[in-house]
């Protein structure tokens, strides 16, 4: 199985605090991770796929703003605190 690149760079017992509270989840296309301005409350370490990063414009429509893979994560405010995705 793949692993995330970022989570296995990080020093041995960082990388086991972190996966001693992870679970693996899977995700179908198209669903939603979070909505913007609510709690970021979990973070995802991709193994697989990719996860679009979008915007919602003004007039409704999505605009991708970035991808993230393997290499990367996504919920990282949710780590500092909880933070809130901006509008």
């Amino acid at each position: 199985m793949p692993e995330n690149a970022l989570l296995q760079s990080l020093p041995d017992d960082e990388r086991t605090l972190i996966t001693e509270r992870s679970s693996l989840v899977h995700f179908s296309a198209l669903q939603r991770l979070h909505r913007a301005g609510e709690p970021v409350e979990h973070v995802y370490f991709p193994c697989s796929g990719l996860i679009s990063l979008q915007m919602v414009a003004q007039d409704g429509r999505a605009i991708e703003t970035g991808l993230v893979d393997r290499e990367g994560l996504v919920g990282g405010d949710a780590i500092r605190g909880g933070g809130r995705f901006s509008r």
